[in-house]
């Protein structure tokens, strides 16, 4: 009886719960692009795209954060678990070559 008196709060709910599944699963996504994105830096053996690896890995960085930030935001159960803080790939190439 509760349903047929507010509607829209089971609407909104429901759709709150998209939201949080969209979210998690972006960076679900991000996280794959970015090991990809290392692969191709510490493949990479031109300056050129030693530098596009780069640009790269900032940008989906900075996609992450934007989804960790709106996770948050949502109080998403999940966070934790996925929040995996990505690293500077810098720091990986100077690893491997040392």
């Amino acid at each position: 009886m509760t349903l047929a008196i507010f509607p829209s709060a089971k609407k909104s709910d429901a759709a709150g719960e998209q939201e949080k599944r969209e979210i998690l699963e972006g960076m679900r996504q991000t996280r794959e692009d970015l090991r990809a994105a290392r692969d191709s830096f510490n493949n990479a053996r031109e300056p050129e795209l030693v530098e596009a690896a780069v640009f790269q890995i900032n940008a989906l960085q900075s996609r992450y954060a934007y989804y960790l930030r709106v996770a948050k935001e949502l109080q998403c159960e999940t966070t934790a678990s996925a929040a995996v803080r990505p690293s500077d790939p810098a720091r990986h190439r100077q690893a491997a070559e040392t």
